[in-house]
């Protein structure tokens, strides 16, 4: 079954969201050790794209219009469990 994604160049979204945004969303001690855990596991930097500053977030979002699961990333690195996300997939569509 297709999984629609949607992209919003604007930022409306973000913003609407209240998703962070920032220095010092995009450099702090946080950041350091989420870059530090990832280039541990063997990820590397690539050319940046888009806008550094905006940190994103993740949203399973029901055909209606329901949220019913929500995470804001704090800082840049900062993602959801895994398991979560699944969990929330799962519950919504039964």
């Amino acid at each position: 079954m297709p999984v629609p994604i949607w992209v919003d160049p604007a930022a409306k979204s973000y913003r609407a969201l209240g998703f962070a945004r920032g220095l010092g969303a995009s450099l702090s001690a946080a950041v350091l050790r989420n870059a530090q855990r990832a280039m541990a596991a063997g990820y590397r930097q690539s050319r940046t794209k888009g806008a550094p500053m905006q940190q994103g977030g993740v949203l399973v979002v029901m055909p209606g219009g329901d949220v019913v699961y929500r995470y804001a990333s704090r800082v840049a690195g900062d993602h959801p469990p895994v398991a979560d996300v699944l969990a929330a997939l799962e519950a919504a569509v039964g």
